[in-house]
């Protein structure tokens, strides 16, 4: 799936017939840049990382489901699905004074929160920036991945 922005509609179109498939109207749901974007909630939902946060769009109704924000200083910088259990976890790092990074891990369906841990000096533990989060095909576990090559698993265990 290919997404394509103006600055009110995001289209997404199949690229095995390049045919745009559907599109929504963002409206003054905008929050800045849109960075990412995937299908959720089996078709019916959209999760995109605008600006600093990751925004669930319902696509039936053409209206905002969910925002996630990480701490107020943290911006996200990317995030990764686990469909079978209907989990987002979100990543972001500052970029200014006391450097931290966090991975706040919520439900799609019900927005709640449902774990997350704040990492603090990272570049002292020697495994630098978050790049990359994948969930275990069981989404018992998510690995995180370091810009230093270091990958991390962390148990998450669902509700």
């Amino acid at each position: 799936v290919l997404f394509l922005t103006s600055k009110t509609t995001l289209s997404w179109m199949d690229l095995t017939s390049s045919a745009v498939t559907d599109a929504i109207q963002l409206g003054s749901f905008r929050k800045g840049l849109i960075y990412d974007g995937e299908l959720v909630l089996d078709g019916k939902g959209l999760a995109l990382r605008m600006g600093d946060q990751v925004s669930v769009f319902d696509l039936g109704k053409e209206s905002l489901r969910h925002e996630f924000l990480l701490d107020d200083e943290i911006a996200a910088k990317g995030f990764a699905i686990h469909q079978p259990t209907q989990r987002i976890a979100v990543f972001g790092v500052t970029d200014e004074g006391e450097r931290k990074q966090a991975v706040t891990i919520w439900s799609l369906e019900t927005g709640d929160q449902l774990d997350s841990f704040v990492t603090s000096n990272f570049a002292e533990r020697g495994a630098g920036v978050i790049r990359r989060l994948a969930w275990h095909p069981d989404g018992r576990a998510l690995a995180i991945g370091y810009h230093r090559g270091k990958i991390e698993i962390k148990s998450c265990l669902p509700e």
